[in-house]
Order: C-alpha cells, then sequence, then structure tokens
C-alpha cells in the first residue's frame, strides 16, 4: 500500500509541475479540461484527476 501511495504521489507531483511549467496568459480552463479527461481515461478508477484537483 505504501508504494502505491508513494508512485501517487509521484504521479500528481508531475502532473501538478507540468502544469505549473507550462501555464501562460494563453492557457485557459480549456487545457486542464482536456488534461482532466485524458488522465481519468489513462487511470480509470482513481477520481482525483477532476478539473478542480488540477
Amino acid at each position: 500500500m505504501k508504494a502505491v501511495n508513494i508512485v501517487l504521489i509521484n504521479l500528481y507531483w508531475e502532473i501538478g509541475k507540468s502544469i505549473s511549467e507550462n501555464q501562460t496568459e494563453n492557457w485557459g480552463k480549456y487545457v486542464v479540461a482536456t488534461l482532466s479527461k485524458e488522465l481519468q481515461k489513462e487511470f480509470p478508477g482513481i477520481g482525483e484527476f477532476s478539473v478542480g484537483n488540477l
């Protein structure tokens, strides 16, 4: 269980880092919404990838 938590924490960190590094004035809510949908497809069953959470 600890190993899974560590993997998820690292995944969340990388996602947040990527969003933060690529965020500019031209980034809109649609980019985050699209990313949310893609992550939910890639990782079904993990509900933490909502737009608000990202």
